[in-house]
């Protein structure tokens, strides 16, 4: 039990902004567009322009047709 709600709370920090929550997805998942593309639209609500920026250009290298980005 104790290692399981250890674990729970280690997570939950990942959902606690919508940029941790893509941030942790892009770390565990880095060769996946739809990630990169979620996590710039979370700095660009976060008004973190620049990272949005990269992280849009960081889907587009993974996968140019990816039009939403």
């Amino acid at each position: 039990m104790v290692l399981l709600g250890a674990a729970t709370v280690l997570r939950n920090e990942a959902y606690r902004t919508e940029v941790t929550l893509w941030d942790a997805t892009v770390r565990e998942s880095p060769g996946k567009a739809r990630a990169y593309n979620n996590l710039g639209y979370a700095y660009g609500l976060a008004g973190r322009h620049d990272e949005a920026r990269e992280a849009y250009q960081a889907a587009l290298r993974l996968d140019p047709q990816f039009t939403l980005a």
